[in-house]
């Protein structure tokens, strides 16, 4: 038999504990039990009891069947844990891989294919490019002095959000065409006029899993410039 309650719930954090807990804003929804099952491999899920004591199960909303988070984390063996502070839901041992936290991009990965691009890593390299009368000491340099186009592709794996970086040219009053595409579509294109200070770029990239940065410039039969794409950081 079907039952329905009125919960005063935070939307973002009720699939958390389904039970009421404390936001910045709270939404009256009705939501219907109707004693769903859930099977992992073939094997029914029992579920625990959540932090206030209350049975965890899976409950209907507009059509939808959601499950708390913590009986996702059941059904997977995983401990869930929430972080009041942060509103942050942790599934395993709720660490945070510190050597990807605050590094480039061209630290944590190397592009796996490129054409006319250098990568520039302190580390590795310690190579420096200026844009803007700044120098930089990580990033992307494509090397336009005798070719037209280039490129450097990189596997994020799906694992990312959010690209930032600047993006700009050396050569006064020359234009190079840069695109961003993730998975085959076309993110964000820029075109980057030399001389003039970087451009911003903020990308979304979630669930990108192949990004290919390209540059190309159509301008005269030659070019002393290079367009360099630095401090370039995902999270």
């Amino acid at each position: 038999m079907k039952r329905k309650s009125k919960f005063i719930l935070a939307l973002v954090l009720m699939l958390v504990f389904s039970t009421v807990v404390f936001a910045a804003r709270k939404v009256n929804i009705t939501v219907t039990y109707d004693n769903i099952k859930v099977v992992v491999d073939g094997k029914e899920v029992q579920f625990g009891k959540d932090t206030k004591g209350n049975q965890i199960e899976p409950f209907i909303y507009n059509g939808t069947t959601y499950l708390p988070l913590r009986a996702v984390a059941e059904a997977v063996g995983k401990e869930v844990k929430w972080d009041q502070n942060t509103k942050t839901a942790f599934l395993g041992d709720g660490t945070v891989d510190m050597g990807e936290v605050n590094k480039p991009l061209t630290e944590i990965m190397k592009p796996f294919s490129t054409e006319k691009a250098e990568v520039i890593a302190k580390d590795e390299y310690k190579t420096k490019f200026s844009l803007g009368g700044k120098e930089y000491n990580n990033g992307i340099l494509f090397n336009s002095y005798t070719y037209k186009k280039g490129h450097a592709n990189f596997n994020l794996e799906g694992k990312y959000t959010n690209l930032t970086g600047l993006l700009g040219a050396d050569q006064e009053g020359l234009t190079v065409k840069v695109d961003f595409v993730g998975d085959g579509k076309l993110i964000q294109s820029f075109d980057v006029v030399g001389g003039q200070l970087p451009v911003n770029v903020n990308l979304n990239v979630t669930g990108v899993r192949l990004l290919e940065i390209k540059f190309e410039w159509t301008d005269g039969l030659y070019s002393t410039t290079y367009t360099g794409l630095a401090d370039v950081f995902v999270k």
